[in-house]
């Protein structure tokens, strides 16, 4: 089989310009973020994995201990704030941003946290050079608070990508009509390359993540309702009800009447109510209900295996297939495997605590006090300590 007759997967995130808004679309609806939070916060496997990635990114934190201490913006946020923020954000979508702030010597006085969902490419232009970043706090208009206006060119900040070339600064500030116009610039960082949209690292789960929700779900209803429904409850109608028509004449009306009560019946389904007793009183001459039960198949098996299957792909594509391994007894639990696992992610996460390291120290270093004396921006990587008792 040669490349040509190979089924080729659609694109995972469509990219187009939406010109009346000045961005590039992230995915075909401009939701790709927010349809991954949807997601995220559906299956326990995938946050748990998440979680645990965004924990290794920051490991124990910047080894500087003055910087991480250090307060950066009006907020009194402090620098380590700021990275459980950005390793939250790289963890969930592949990327992170920040706003930057400035003084008219041009320079940093205020780093604060944007949250990646809220972020927009502006259009390139005729040299493919993205100069703008759009910020909305809801561009699916899905949060339901009436004090946010929906995405248009008036609800829309259009911020200057990251440059702390003080030419550069100064000409934004000029032509913003001063300090007090100016909107500042915004260091957008996608672990994908520069100045794109990032996939996220669990992208190719999509569909066994979702997969681990429908689990849930199963479990969910199988327990609430019983397990499986079990059969039916054939009762005859009875007869029909006489009401009087407008007339004062009695007629037969809708309804039937037998003495069963639909929802009375109710009350005797779901977990909480499983194995009580229900009565039902026969006049002379009634035939008794009929329970019919269904033919059944236990399903527990096939869930399982499911499950099990679900569950190691989502964390294989989080690179955790160790921590599966010892979560379902695989590797046994002793002190020396939990420390080889925290070693072995700690080399699978490197490339994000250097693409941390980097951008902190783009920033800080062009900062109007020092905040990093030591011009050490690295991070501590996170270890498994034993506390003796």
């Amino acid at each position: 089989m040669t490349i040509d007759e190979v089924k080729i997967p659609k694109i995972r995130i469509p990219v187009a310009d939406v010109t009346n808004l000045d961005i590039q679309s992230y995915g075909k609806g401009n939701n790709y973020p927010q349809m991954i939070l949807q997601l995220l916060g559906a299956s326990s496997n995938a946050k748990s994995c998440v979680g645990r990635y965004a924990k290794f990114i920051r490991g124990a934190g910047f080894k500087d201990s003055i910087f991480y201490k250090s307060i950066v913006n009006t907020k009194g946020q402090t620098c380590d704030a700021l990275l459980r923020l950005c390793s939250d954000d790289l963890a969930k979508f592949g990327g992170f941003a920040l706003h930057i702030n400035y003084n008219l010597l041009c320079e940093i006085t205020s780093v604060e946290h944007i949250p990646f969902e809220d972020c927009r490419l502006g259009i390139e232009d005729d040299a493919g050079y993205i100069a703008e970043i759009a910020i909305h706090p809801d561009w699916t208009c899905s949060k339901g608070r009436k004090k946010i206006k929906k995405p248009s060119k008036s609800t829309i900040a259009y911020t200057d990508v990251f440059n702390p070339n003080p030419d550069v600064v100064l000409s934004q500030i000029v032509e913003a009509g001063g300090i007090e116009a100016y909107k500042g610039q915004t260091l957008y960082v996608s672990k994908d390359g520069f100045m794109v949209y990032p996939s996220a690292v669990y992208d190719s789960a999509i569909t066994d993540i979702s997969t681990d929700e429908g689990l849930a779900n199963v479990r969910y209803r199988n327990v609430r309702n019983n397990f499986l429904p079990m059969g039916m409850y054939v009762y005859r109608k009875g007869q029909k009800v006489m009401v009087e028509d407008k007339d004062g004449n009695l007629v037969e009306g809708d309804e039937y009447q037998n003495g069963f009560d639909a929802e009375k019946f109710k009350a005797f389904q779901g977990d909480s109510e499983a194995c009580k007793i229900i009565g039902v009183g026969l006049d002379d001459g009634d035939e008794k209900p009929e329970f019919v039960e269904f033919p059944t198949k236990n399903f527990d098996k096939d869930f399982t295996v499911t499950k099990d299957a679900t569950a190691e792909e989502i964390y294989a594509a989080f690179n955790q297939e160790v921590f599966y391994r010892i979560r379902s007894g695989a590797l046994g639990f002793s002190n020396d495997i939990i420390n080889d696992a925290f070693n072995f992610y700690n080399a699978m996460t490197i490339d994000e605590r250097v693409l941390m390291e980097q951008s902190f120290r783009s920033v800080f270093s062009h900062f109007a006090y020092p905040v990093n004396q030591t011009n050490d921006y690295s991070l501590i990587p996170l270890s498994y300590e034993v506390q003796s008792v």
